[in-house]
């Protein structure tokens, strides 16, 4: 029923439509019970209520008026398949107060709310996997059945138990690696909880397997997202490697880094040095190597680059120019090979020397000559920004001595050839 109709019944039964019952018609306080037909209903007298509680076959619109009354469910002596699919339809928290669950009522539940899964007396392999699809973050109520004494006894049982869980916990990750700080941790408790029943020979033997089981989780989780590596407590080289090469951020993650673990995240992302701790890293060439790299995939990791010598200086500026601006105490080669580069580098320069001004002066003397377009981000043209690679308009600038008259207004602004 749509929400004219709900008006209509309103307007027709005599009632005024106050903000309340507005309020509860569009944001469906009750559910999917007809919220208009729940506010028309008429509570239980106490003879209909006597009956009601002992009916085998109550009507759907008696169960309704029971809600209407706020009879709680464990009020019923009867608890008809119809009165607990009203309860749970209308608050999905009803599901535990009925007495005898079935799989068809939890899982109506759940599709109502992933939360009652909590609530069911019986969780089995299919119920579970549901609200976890449904929503990853009810995996903390997750207590699959078990027959303890059937699982002691046959090692098989077990097996299948334990890969249950194991699959369970995979569909987690998979839908939120985050999820492996408290995956892991149930996964550990739950199975482990069982083992306690059973012989000691069987414990060494199944604590193998589910060391081996959590190594996977963690393989997993990294693999989908590398930052999950902050969750996981006893870190391998392996673990960590995957890690990094997935994010190179979750280097920062990393217990005990190494050269081939820092090798790999700034393969990953050049930015990800600025989290290596190259103070134990005691080969020079190896630390030489790790800048390289980084700047390699991206030029603007020197910045985490703490004091870089001039061969790291020079390759990043032969990279980008703008890598000048990152660069402390440039030296006067350094500068010059920038503005080589491009002339703009030479805003990046505090002080400098008439030889850099007409250097750069030289380069876009050049640039005019030999080329019509202006290879920068940035140019005026009558007042308006040309992008990158971009025609200047032929009719609004005849000339080259016009086009450098409007560079050089730009560059002006910037204060880049006026002497101190």
């Amino acid at each position: 029923m749509n929400f004219i109709k709900k008006y209509k019944i309103f307007k027709y039964s005599g009632f005024v439509i106050t903000t309340t019952i507005i309020n509860i018609l569009q944001n469906k306080m009750f559910c999917d019970i007809d919220a208009t037909k729940l506010y028309l209903l008429k509570p239980l007298n106490s003879y209909e209520l006597s009956n009601l509680l002992v009916d085998k076959n109550p009507t759907q619109e008696m169960c309704y008026r029971a809600i209407k009354s706020n009879i709680k469910l464990g009020n019923f002596n009867i608890q008809s398949n119809t009165v607990c699919l009203a309860y749970i339809e209308h608050d999905y928290n009803n599901l535990k107060y009925v007495r005898e669950q079935t799989k068809e009522l939890c899982r109506f539940a759940i599709e109502k709310n992933a939360n009652a899964i909590q609530y069911s007396n019986n969780q089995t392999y299919e119920l579970c996997k549901f609200a976890i699809e449904k929503d990853v973050r009810i995996f903390q109520y997750i207590k699959p059945s078990c027959n303890i004494n059937k699982c002691c006894a046959d090692e098989n049982e077990m097996l299948l138990y334990i890969n249950e869980i194991y699959e369970l916990c995979k569909i987690a990750i998979q839908k939120d690696s985050f999820s492996l700080q408290y995956v892991v941790r149930i996964f550990n408790q739950t199975v482990k909880s069982i083992l306690l029943n059973c012989e000691n020979q069987t414990q060494d033997k199944f604590n193998i397997i589910i060391d081996n089981k959590i190594y996977e989780l963690c393989k997993l989780a990294v693999q989908w997202d590398g930052n999950a590596l902050q969750h996981i407590e006893n870190q391998t080289d392996k673990i960590c490697e995957l890690a990094v090469q997935q994010n190179g951020d979750a280097l920062q993650y990393v217990k005990n880094q190494t050269y081939l673990i820092c090798k790999l995240a700034v393969q990953q992302n050049g930015n990800s040095i600025k989290h290596a701790h190259i103070h134990i890293l005691s080969d020079k060439h190896s630390i030489t190597d790790l800048y390289v790299l980084a700047i390699e995939k991206n030029y603007q990791a020197i910045q985490y680059i703490k004091n870089p010598s001039d061969e790291i200086c020079k390759l990043a500026i032969k990279k980008n120019y703008h890598t000048l601006k990152y660069i402390k105490n440039p030296t006067d080669e350094i500068c010059k090979l920038a503005i080589e580069k491009n002339y703009l580098a030479l805003k990046y320069i505090k002080n400098p020397t008439d030889e850099m001004r007409e250097l750069a002066m030289k380069k876009l003397n050049e640039i005019l000559q030999n080329n019509n377009k202006i290879i920068d981000n940035t140019a005026t043209t009558n007042g308006i920004i040309v992008g990158n690679n971009q025609n200047i308009d032929e009719t609004n600038v005849q000339t080259d001595e016009q086009k450098k008259c409007y560079l050089c207004l730009y560059l002006g602004f910037l204060n880049l050839f006026e002497r101190p």
